[in-house]
């Protein structure tokens, strides 16, 4: 059986428009079948300053200051292909990392410009198409009654189940999402079959 290569990754941004606005903060925790391989925190610069929103500001508290002494979006970009590199070949189709994360389709989006950016049209080459979504799966858990949450958000979800988490901090949103995850796997979907496994949070 090939490896499970899970890739749980969250981004900071400087607004909603994944192709007006930039990433500054990707984080994300890199793990092969039940072991964390590699953290990792990368901060850089937007590409334009200008089209930082008010919202992103008050959302994730990073000052204009504060960002400018952050690494190029350049050298980001090649400290994250170093990363990748090293666990998947981008070019093997069945050689892929399973994206996982909280509504990670705003974060992929992101990720994907990132790279189109930095003159990189393919960063799905790295993922499969499909991957593990905490707001979808707390979604079903939710519709059959299993868990009773007032809303989808991580906070909500993290408080719920126990799980501290620093808001609006790319690394403490995902390391906060993969526990989450884990204990609602554990708690209602692999517990009672016998198929229990090591969720390594």
């Amino acid at each position: 059986m090939p490896d499970r290569k899970f890739l749980w990754i969250d981004t900071e941004t400087t607004g909603l428009d994944s192709v007006k606005n930039d990433v500054i903060q990707m984080s994300g925790i890199i793990q092969i079948n039940d072991k964390i391989e590699e953290t990792f925190d990368i901060r850089c610069q937007p590409f334009d300053f200008s089209t930082i929103t008010k919202e992103a500001y008050e959302k994730h508290k990073i000052t204009e200051e504060r960002l400018r002494l952050y690494q190029p979006p350049q050298e980001a970009y090649k400290e994250i292909m170093g990363i990748f590199g090293k666990y998947v070949n981008k070019y093997d189709k069945n050689d892929k990392f399973i994206p996982c994360g909280q509504n990670f389709d705003f974060d992929l989006r992101f990720m994907n410009q990132f790279f189109i950016k930095n003159g990189d049209k393919y960063f799905h080459s790295w993922t499969t198409h499909t991957g593990i979504d905490l707001m979808h799966l707390a979604s079903i858990l939710k519709a059959f009654g299993c868990i009773e949450a007032e809303n989808l958000k991580l906070d909500t979800i993290a408080k719920l189940l126990g799980v501290s988490n620093e808001a609006h901090n790319a690394l403490s949103d995902i390391t906060a999402t993969k526990q989450c995850v884990n204990k609602l796997v554990a708690n209602f979907i692999v517990k009672g079959n016998g198929n229990g496994t090591n969720q390594n949070q």
